[in-house]
């Protein structure tokens, strides 16, 4: 694979073009302002039942892009609900939040997992890994969730914050513009793709451009760009 020889195609042919199928895994990889939450709220409704972790204690953009989305505090015993924003509150200090963020976010793994056949989707896990103390749980889910059905889909910033485990068991990959040498190297981690000639691509990827990559090797790499609302 080289730079030159990717392809790009238009997000409404490339979306019709895209098979995700329920029990695989998705990563997206994009620094703030690139779009991320833009592209879940256009990848999500692509699956039947959805829990979206929201890990920040305001966040405007969410209620925006997912109007849809049922709001709930911890997640419930019986969900009346097939699209669920989980987005636990506290009034306290930002420990307090943190505390309350790994309760919540912890059980609802657990629940679901029982449950089987949602999508878990986390905007940020590089703060659930580090911040909340959840790798892992989440190093759990990226080995075992499969095999009961159940998609997740792993958003972060930067491909050095990725957990290698993330890397391996991802069948698709979202990737936006990256210039780190540590994160460019991080990239090595993808499997059935030519990770040095992806490395080169997102060095160079206009702002709101993605590379998109199939890890297990059905499907070309391309780029595609989402119409920022």
């Amino acid at each position: 694979m080289k730079a030159a020889d990717v392809p790009f195609i238009p997000w409404a042919e490339f979306e019709s073009r895209l098979k995700w199928r329920q029990g695989e895994h998705l990563l997206v990889i994009g620094r703030t302002g690139q779009g991320k939450t833009t592209l879940l709220s256009r990848l999500l409704p692509r699956r039947k039942h959805v829990v979206l972790f929201a890990t920040k204690a305001y966040d405007p953009t969410l209620a925006r892009e997912f109007p849809d989305f049922h709001i709930v505090d911890e997640f419930p015993k019986k969900p009346a609900h097939d699209r669920i924003m989980l987005w636990p509150k506290v009034s306290g200090s930002l420990r307090e939040l943190a505390a309350r963020q790994a309760d919540v976010f912890s059980d609802a793994l657990d629940r679901i997992f029982t449950d089987r056949g949602w999508c878990v989707a986390i905007d940020e896990t590089h703060y659930m890994t580090s911040e909340l103390g959840l790798g892992q749980e989440l190093a759990l889910y990226q080995h075992q969730a499969r095999s009961s059905g159940i998609s997740v889909v792993s958003g972060v910033q930067r491909p050095a914050h990725v957990p290698v485990i993330t890397y391996g068991s991802a069948t698709h990959a979202f990737i936006g513009r990256q210039n780190e040498p540590a994160d460019l190297k991080r990239l090595s981690q993808l499997g059935g793709v030519d990770a040095k000639a992806a490395a080169e691509i997102v060095a160079t990827l206009p702002k709101h451009d993605w590379l998109y990559l199939d890890n297990s090797g059905h499907a070309e790499p391309v780029r595609t760009r989402l119409d920022m609302r």
